[in-house]
Order: C-alpha cells, then sequence, then structure tokens
C-alpha cells in the first residue's frame, strides 16, 4: 500500500487558498447561517407636515427611505442595526421660504425612530444631514444616512416596521440653530416593512 506524503510547495498552496475563507468566514455575521433572511427596500416617498414651531409653516416634504429589512427570521434572532438612507425632498415653496430669510445652506441631524411591533418601545435612529446647499429654484433633495438600531426577535409571528414622527436640528445660517419638526399625516400608512419570526 503506497502512502501519499504533499510536498511543502503543495502544504503553502493549500494554506494559501484557505487563508482568506478563513477570513471570510470568521467575517461572516452570526446570522448569515442562522436561517435568518433579509432584503432591501425603498419606500414610496412619504409625507410628512414640516414646521419650525413658533417660527414658520413650512408646507409637506417628503421621505424616502431606503435600508436592510429582515423578511423570516428564527425566533431569537438578533438583527443588526441597519444602515439607513433617508432622502428628504423639500417643496419648492418650503425652499423659497428658507431661502427669503437669507438661508443659503442647510445641515444637521434628524431622530428619525421607528417602531418595530413587538419591541417594547420605538427603536432611535439619528441621521446626518450633509451641508447642502439651497438651490436657486425648484425643489431641495437632501440624502442624508445613519444607523437604526439593533433588536432581538425574541416571539413567534408577523411583525411590521414602521416610521415615525422625525424631528430635525437643523443650522440655518442666519437663523441660526433651529428645529424642525416632521409629522406624519392622518390616512398614510407608514410601515415600512412586514417580517415573520417563527
Amino acid at each position: 500500500m503506497s502512502s501519499f506524503t504533499p510536498s511543502r510547495r503543495s502544504v503553502l498552496r493549500t494554506a494559501a487558498w484557505s487563508a482568506p475563507v478563513v477570513a471570510v468566514a470568521a467575517a461572516a455575521p452570526a446570522f448569515a447561517t442562522s436561517g435568518a433572511s433579509f432584503t432591501t427596500i425603498t419606500t414610496e416617498p412619504l409625507p410628512f407636515a414640516a414646521a419650525i414651531p413658533g417660527v414658520v409653516d413650512l408646507g409637506v416634504w417628503t421621505v424616502t427611505l431606503t435600508s436592510e429589512v429582515p423578511v423570516n427570521l428564527p425566533v431569537g434572532t438578533v438583527v443588526p442595526a441597519p444602515e439607513l438612507t433617508a432622502v428628504i425632498t423639500v417643496p419648492n415653496s418650503a425652499r423659497n421660504t428658507i431661502a427669503f430669510f437669507g438661508v443659503t445652506e442647510v445641515s444637521g441631524t434628524a431622530s428619525a425612530p421607528y417602531t418595530v411591533q413587538g419591541q417594547p418601545a420605538p427603536l432611535p435612529a439619528t441621521v446626518t444631514i450633509p451641508l447642502t446647499t439651497v438651490p436657486a429654484s425648484g425643489d431641495m433633495v437632501i440624502t442624508t444616512t445613519g444607523p437604526g438600531t439593533s433588536f432581538t426577535a425574541d416571539a413567534a409571528g408577523t411583525f411590521t416596521i414602521s416610521l415615525e414622527d422625525i424631528v430635525a436640528d437643523l443650522s440655518l445660517g442666519s437663523l441660526g440653530e433651529q428645529t424642525a419638526n416632521l409629522t406624519r399625516q392622518p390616512g398614510t400608512n407608514y410601515t415600512i416593512a412586514t417580517f415573520t419570526v417563527a
């Protein structure tokens, strides 16, 4: 019976190929092999009544949210904090009002909490509003990004994720630091995803 003794070169070659595989496996999130599935969604533009309380009514803005959301989860899955992208469209009438006050640039942060049915309270999310130039005409589009919050799917059932009211802390040049409230509109469905835990 013959025996095979690998050469030093074949051992090194095998090690070189297997090292990246081990690194990738180590970097993969725990839920990847747990039977959990996720998908990326982009909502329709969702309307919010915008106002700087005591200063000005800014009409209805829209928010389009993109995020990875769960589809199916085994009970006990820890859902990692998603990265959120929220595209805020400020209509021309509101842009005109902002420009009237001499504001040429907008920046800040926004608290955009969302409700995950089955969790005890809305989950916080903070997105960054990058320095955005107020255009001379037309709608003003602001693209914001930031993290959501991790949660554990600890009960079986079908659950929804819904966007809540948004509070934006804005730097508005001549108007200084201002807080804008973006309030959900009656009759609009703010559900962004439905998922199953089993």
